[in-house]
């Protein structure tokens, strides 16, 4: 029984327990808690930004970079959110209360046991709770020391370098700061300072523009009429705008003996108010109203173009639609005819995106598209276009990629393989590629049957020519097409020579600033490996798109990445760059979970080089794979049994 004495724990032994149960615990804090916040997941949401202009941006609690919002950007409990200058923002709550930030404004929000918290850290917050669905005000906003508990109605928290102004629209506002108390009634505005609460009802009430209005307009200025209530006594008042709430930068001031005026406004944040000509007392003022004079934009067209003749061998096609997206639209109509009137409308879809494909058949059409943004009179129209659609039937298949008489180096083929690319009809028809060592294609190396308009060969073909060609099938009406027949030569390149090729492609490509000189290790799929990693065990393949390959993304819904990783990492971060002369440019970043990855934004896209690199997230190793490619947008959208043949006119219909 003494030897069980052996495992009498000693003090150290203790200590290095507990430490490690701390450690344990840390980490445990860190994969649920920490993690679950990032990018928003796991937090709840409790409203959508439903209106940005310009710049708005939104900080998760967790995190501590400022990121730029969208429009119906859904916003988060414990969010900052934050306005630029000459920017606005609309957060609208699931209850349906509206909190609307001035230019160069921020507020933290803070949602608990259906409770709202604001704090307002800078700047001017307009709050509107007249269409919240509670019967009470679940509405609390903190404010430099203060608590303002306001009920349902509207009022403005404003906060400048020495005093807190906060004005009762309508409804009334319970104040408490300290152990003082008041209410403020309806047309009543209180200023805070150190000192305490001061009071005043306004003498002069101003009617119209209402406080925060937006005013729309389809040209480059506005006419505005302002009114306020007439005042009793004959002393003239001056009417002032200003871009600024404190009137520094005052635009228009001028004596009136009336109560309203015509004033010409551009675009922009204005304020404005009257003020007594004889009293300087701060009764003798009006409240300070906002309003924003917005330009509708004008909807640009990219595809197709107007007067744009379509020739389809057969059947209904698909023809995609495509224009520029407005900042402030959150949605568009797209209404499609076959008369300009727009009486037999054949197609009226509402969607979110800037682009989609519809089905027609022969015949001519007109269209038009429709921006709506999520405040009223935020509407835009563009032009009405016309296309045509025509049978005909011959159709074209154009080889791209590898060119006519090619030379590609055996030992290049072997560590990427080599993509086969052209232009082709989709939808009913399918495409078969074949390969083969004589031009008569008697000697077949390979074929295959796809819908896609690339193949990517991975055999290895010995030093010498090949030839090959694409035949394309018609499956409705049973017809085939055939590609012309193209030569391409694999050739032996010597160790040192090809060496020096590569040297010379890594030094091209990163004076071009197409890869940082970290990421290139070789030229065809650039992989490095840190921390003493085995390369040919650990090495990440990128399998689509190849280096120096070219993707026609006009025939794609997403550009879809490929890689296979042998160690089956689950986390990877993927990075798409668009490549100019002297730069590269960042178009997005994502964390994966997979060895796969589609792009759907293909608005971000257009024709040009691209690189884009795999990086793994691992505490053991660190590897990043990178590769070049090009995009190209061929005139044969997303439709079967088609030819584009564009016939422009000098005149639209």
């Amino acid at each position: 029984m003494h030897n069980l004495s052996i495992f009498k724990p000693t003090k150290n032994d203790i200590v290095v327990t507990i430490i490690c149960f701390l450690i344990l615990v840390y980490a445990f804090y860190l994969l649920f808690y920490v993690g679950s916040n990032q990018n928003g997941r796991g937090k709840k949401e409790v409203g959508k930004i439903t209106f940005k202009y310009r710049i708005a941006q939104r900080k998760y609690v967790s995190r501590m970079i400022w990121e730029d919002v969208e429009q119906n950007t859904s916003a988060y409990n414990n969010d900052s959110i934050r306005t630029d200058f000459l920017s606005e923002a609309t957060v609208t709550l699931l209850d349906g209360t509206k909190i609307e930030l001035d230019p160069d404004s921020m507020f933290v929000l803070n949602v608990k046991d259906e409770k709202v918290n604001i704090k307002v850290v800078k700047g001017s917050v307009l709050v509107d709770t007249e269409n919240n669905n509670k019967e009470n005000s679940n509405i609390q906003i903190e404010q430099d020391g203060s608590i303002i508990t306001p009920n349902n109605g509207k009022f403005r928290i404003t906060q400048s370098k020495n005093k807190v102004e906060v004005v009762a629209h309508r409804g009334q506002i319970d104040i408490r700061k300290g152990v003082q108390k008041i209410k403020l009634k309806e047309g009543e505005v209180s200023y805070i300072d150190s000192k305490g609460f001061k009071n005043y009802k306004m003498n002069y009430l101003l009617v119209s523009p209402e406080d925060n209005k937006r005013i729309f307009t389809g040209n480059e200025n506005a006419m505005v009429h302002f009114i306020w209530q007439e005042i009793k006594d004959t002393t003239p008042i001056q009417f002032e705008i200003a871009k600024d709430r404190d009137f520094n930068d005052t635009v228009f001031s001028k004596q009136l003996p009336n109560n309203q005026i015509d004033v010409n406004l551009t675009e922009g944040v204005f304020f404005w108010r009257i003020t007594s000509t004889q009293y300087a007392e701060l009764q003798e003022k009006s409240l300070v109203r906002k309003i924003h004079v917005i330009k509708n934009q004008k909807i640009e067209i990219i595809s197709p173009e107007n007067e744009n003749e379509i020739q389809v061998v057969s059947g209904k096609i698909p023809v995609y639609f495509a224009w520029k997206k407005l900042e402030i639209s959150a949605s568009y109509t797209i209404t499609v005819a076959q008369d300009m009137d727009f009486k037999n409308i054949v197609q009226n879809v509402k969607i979110y995106k800037n682009f989609i494909s519809l089905g027609f058949e022969e015949g001519t059409y007109y269209w038009k598209i429709v921006a709506e943004g999520t405040i009223q009179g935020a509407l835009s129209t563009s032009n009405v276009y016309r296309f045509k659609i025509t049978k005909n039937n011959l159709v074209s298949i154009q080889l791209l990629y590898p060119e006519p008489s090619a030379k590609v180096f055996y030992a290049n083929m072997e560590r990427t393989g080599l993509l086969f690319n052209w232009k082709s009809d989709f939808g009913n028809f399918e495409n078969q590629f074949i390969l083969s060592k004589d031009a008569s294609f008697r000697d077949i190396i390979e074929q295959s049957k796809q819908k896609e308009n690339y193949v990517s060969f991975k055999k290895k073909l010995p030093k010498g020519d090949y030839y090959w060609k694409v035949i394309s099938k018609e499956l409705t009406q049973n017809k085939s097409y055939e590609s012309e027949i193209r030569m391409f030569s694999v050739t032996e390149t010597p160790e040192r020579q090809e060496q020096s090729v590569i040297e010379k492609e890594e030094t091209k490509i990163e004076k071009a600033g197409l890869l940082p000189k970290e990421e290139i290790a070789n030229t065809d799929t650039q992989t490095r490996t840190m921390e003493g990693s085995n390369k040919e065990e650990d090495s990440i393949k990128l399998i689509f798109p190849e280096n120096k390959s070219i993707v026609d993304m006009q025939n794609m819904n997403s550009l879809p990445f490929r890689w296979k990783d042998t160690n089956e990492n689950h986390k990877y971060i993927l990075k798409l760059y668009k490549n100019t002369d002297k730069d590269r440019e960042l178009v997005f970043e994502r964390e994966v979970e997979n060895v796969e990855y589609d792009f759907k934004e293909l608005q971000e896209l257009d024709e040009g080089t691209f690189s884009y690199s795999v990086e793994t997230i691992d505490n053991q190793r660190k590897e990043i794979a990178s590769a070049n490619f090009k995009i190209i947008l061929s005139k044969k959208l997303d439709i079967p049994k088609v030819i584009y043949k564009i016939q422009k006119k000098s005149s639209q219909p």
